[in-house]
């Protein structure tokens, strides 16, 4: 979770045309329902941009830059790449959970761009799939603590949160019906294997089951919601609103870190750095941002939920020490 900055914000904000202005032009601007709760509310949505963007993005120049291909061809492989991924993954019962987890996302993303087009989509966007501390204990509109995190409004925020949910979530919810994963479960679980593991250190990494993800991913969304929220409203914002998946990424990138804290990640292809020093940084710099998130000073960062990222990791921690 995050907020939106003014740039972000211009999507929302209906502004006027001249009347030469073409009718295709302002069929697609926003209705004026999002002007409105944009100059009544502060606007809190996924701001992972600037913390996960990071890490996402330094991954992704690794993969290119350690690539032989061509960029192009790289690109294009990618893409065969993923699709072939997804039409496999849907038929693995783990891998399901994730697939489903990006489609549900996909799915309100788009229906926030065609509220764009539709004042009567809009309002009903900003009561059901938006949180805020006055929506939540005056209005009693509870479930916005779980639709909340599956709002998106920019292309950036969705494929970011996407992309890191996809990158760590598979990698600690591996697939249970491929040849491999029951090749490599034979060995693990036999006593020979660790007979002969176990002198030299050897551990094999701990990975999530489905239920057990399942628990981290909808149990991190929800804290941050109610930490974003309850933070909000003692601090004097109660119609602050909080959107964004983020929270819930930011617990999928913690337990990552948990269960592998010596895995090596390069970011941009010359940063190296392993998974507990990733979480170090992270847990760091959303502390400091939610010291500096409802001061003045929020002007460093503006439009990230700190707060809300730390109820993720937090609640995200505890349940994969368990």
């Amino acid at each position: 979770m995050g907020c939106i900055t003014n740039k972000m914000l211009s999507r929302l904000v209906h502004l006027q045309r001249p009347a030469l202005a073409g009718r295709a032009t302002l069929r697609r601007l926003p209705p004026r329902v999002h002007q409105r709760v944009v100059t009544r509310h502060h606007v809190q949505a996924d701001g992972s941009v600037a913390g996960l963007g990071f890490v996402g993005l330094g991954l992704a120049v690794t993969a290119v830059t350690t690539s032989k291909m061509s960029l192009l061809d790289f690109l294009e492989d990618s893409v065969h790449l993923v699709a072939g991924k997804m039409r496999q993954a849907y038929g693995d019962e783990n891998r399901r959970i994730l697939v489903q987890l990006l489609g549900a996302n996909a799915m309100v993303f788009g229906l926030w761009n065609v509220s764009h087009r539709s004042p009567r989509l809009a309002r009903f966007m900003w009561h059901h799939f938006a949180c805020s501390y006055n929506g939540v204990v005056h209005e009693r509109r509870l479930h916005t603590l779980l639709t909340s995190a599956f709002s998106h409004i920019t292309l950036t925020h969705f494929g970011i949160n996407m992309y890191m949910l996809w990158h760590f979530g598979s990698a600690i919810l591996p697939p249970v019906d491929t040849p491999e994963n029951g090749y490599v479960a034979t060995l693990t679980n036999g006593t020979w294997f660790e007979s002969v593991s176990r002198p030299f250190g050897y551990h094999p990494p701990r990975t999530l089951t489905a239920t057990e993800f399942g628990s981290v991913y909808f149990s991190s969304a929800i804290a941050s919601s109610v930490l974003s929220a309850v933070v909000s409203g003692a601090m004097g914002s109660p119609l602050l609103y909080s959107i964004g998946a983020s929270g819930a990424v930011f617990g999928i990138l913690t337990s990552y870190c948990v269960l592998r804290p010596n895995q090596e990640l390069y970011l941009y292809g010359m940063l190296p750095l392993t998974a507990s020093d990733l979480l170090k940084v992270s847990v760091g710099v959303n502390a400091v941002g939610s010291i500096l998130q409802h001061a003045k000073q929020a002007v460093i960062a503006p439009g990230i939920d700190f707060v809300g990222h730390l109820g993720g990791q937090g609640t995200a921690y505890v349940l994969t020490l368990k």
